[in-house]
């Protein structure tokens, strides 16, 4: 607890993180985005779990991607049906697994609420939920957009990542050939 507690102390932020506006066509808004880090690999967290370097590819890939299915965000790993996100962005490097989440008004029934405890800074990163079966395979159940990420390394972005498209980056199988892209760090 003392370590988690000088964690706290040390890391106080005033810095806001970077929230993008979606608008419709007559310049609406109708929800809005962030992105951020949702687990650095090879670091165990403060919870004492430690996710490797692609780890969680081969189920992204066969589970998601190849059916073609939505990753969703919940809140404090809250699955109600009324307050969720959906990621437009999964990309995964060899140093952590990076993501872009949007919530939408016609979704979140608590949606400026949500939107002002990121800016606020109250929901200030992610929380990936996964585990390992017992022949060592890794299973991702969710990521959430939490108030206190137990990998500290978890934080929304103070930079935008964005894309208009949904994209999984970094899990191979009919992956173009790399580009030069900008990376973001936090």
């Amino acid at each position: 607890m003392e370590k988690f507690y000088n964690y706290m102390l040390l890391n106080k932020s005033t810095e806001k993180p970077f929230v993008e506006l979606i608008k419709d066509d007559a310049e609406n808004e109708i929800g809005f985005k962030v992105s951020g880090v949702a687990t650095t690999y090879n670091q165990p967290n403060e919870n004492g779990g430690i996710f490797k370097d692609g780890d969680f590819d081969k189920f992204i890939r066969e589970y998601f991607k190849k059916n073609k299915l939505n990753m969703v965000c919940p809140i404090e790993h809250d699955y109600r049906f009324d307050n969720r996100g959906i990621f437009s962005v999964v990309d995964s490097n060899t140093e952590s697994l990076n993501v872009v989440v949007e919530f939408y008004k016609d979704c979140c029934s608590k949606y400026d609420f949500i939107k002002g405890q990121v800016i606020r800074g109250i929901l200030q990163g992610f929380s990936t939920y996964g585990w390992y079966t017992s022949d060592k395979k890794a299973i991702l159940s969710n990521i959430s957009l939490v108030s206190q990420p137990s990998d500290t390394g978890a934080k929304l972005s103070k930079e935008p990542f964005f894309s208009n498209s949904t994209e999984f980056i970094g899990f191979g199988e009919d992956e173009p050939e790399p580009q030069e892209k900008k990376l973001f760090l936090i």
